[in-house]
């Protein structure tokens, strides 16, 4: 299992840039599933459902603490820090060695499951074509992709990946995985852009 990061005593402004160049240290996990349920339960601080997950950023930050940004639920979604005013949190538990609380979340208009991990039915993936990338990477993040696994491809050098800052007003012409399929957390996420698409 990854180690989570954690952000100490500090909420971030909701830069999406930083997250795409790569600087996120929001205390998000690339997917790491724990391999014992019970494990997963220990040290449950509290019930935290309903709350704004901001409002628990700042509450936990307050009191001198680091924390991570959890996926609530089995699918183990990115829960992207720069925009948490999108999320509600669900529960806490206490990683006292470091400190540190792992908040665990779910995006807004979501129910919180019952416990921890619970099966949670896959989000499907947004239509991104035709779409400025800027906004398309900001989607991606919120449907529970990493930074680290969005990809962005020139239309005329579909081989080579390139930084998507000095193209965010570029145009996605294509995608993977496609519109409407189920996300999953071990794909990678490709856009294709171009300033116009043909």
């Amino acid at each position: 299992m990854k180690s989570a990061r954690y952000v100490a005593g500090v909420v971030f402004p909701a830069l999406l840039m930083v997250a795409v160049s790569g600087c996120v240290d929001g205390g998000n996990q690339t997917p790491s599933p724990e391999s014992d349920g019970a494990e997963r339960n220990k040290n449950v601080i509290r019930d935290l459902k309903g709350e704004e997950l901001l409002a628990v950023m700042k509450e936990t930050a307050d009191a001198g603490k680091g924390f991570s940004l959890r996926d609530a639920t089995n699918l183990e979604r990115y829960i992207y820090h720069g925009r948490a005013n999108r999320y509600v949190a669900c529960f806490g538990k206490e990683a006292p060695k470091l400190q540190a609380v792992d908040l665990y979340a779910v995006p807004e208009g979501e129910k919180c499951p019952d416990e921890l991990g619970s099966v949670a039915p896959a989000p499907r993936i947004p239509d991104l074509v035709g779409q400025p990338v800027e906004k398309s990477f900001l989607e991606l993040l919120l449907t529970g992709y990493p930074p680290e696994r969005i990809k962005v491809f020139k239309v005329e050098n579909p081989a080579v990946p390139v930084s998507p800052e000095p193209l965010a007003k570029w145009r996605v012409c294509a995608q993977q995985p496609n519109p409407n399929a189920k996300f999953d957390a071990s794909d990678r996420a490709k856009i294709h852009v171009a300033t116009k698409c043909s």
